[in-house]
């Protein structure tokens, strides 16, 4: 029982680490510009998620991926901008910080709570090992 909390556990810990790094680079990357026409220069930023499935077929734990999200740029005016079009317009990437700041702070707690569960099996094994010692 244990070792399948452990692993649920250190899966939680590596999926809050997932997002953290998800809501990072979204907020790093808020003012990266790129041409809205995809034929007339490099797009601007893509924002990206960290999804979570479950590992399934009798194993414990999630398994977490990176996954570009379903959002288009927002048309900014920036008529220096090497990346402008004819009228001025850059595209920027549809990010919230707001959002992203929830989604780093939810990481934090998420990581916390895992890393109390992988506490909490390593000292009901090593109370297994006690007593069968």
């Amino acid at each position: 029982m244990s070792i399948s909390a452990l692993s649920i556990g250190i899966s939680g810990m590596q999926a809050a680490e997932a997002r953290l790094n998800a809501a990072s680079s979204n907020i790093a990357n808020v003012r990266t510009a790129g041409s809205l026409d995809p034929n007339a220069g490099p797009a601007p930023y893509q924002p990206i998620d960290a999804v979570s499935v479950d590992i399934g077929s009798g194993l414990s734990g999630v398994m977490t991926s990176y996954q570009p999200r379903n959002s288009k740029p927002v048309a900014v005016s920036d008529p220096d901008s090497g990346y402008a079009d004819a009228n001025g317009m850059v595209g920027m990437p549809d990010i919230d910080i707001a959002s992203e700041m929830v989604s780093a702070l939810m990481a934090r707690y998420e990581f916390a709570a895992s890393a109390k569960m992988v506490g909490i099996a390593s000292d009901m094994q090593k109370t297994a090992t006690d007593i069968l010692a």
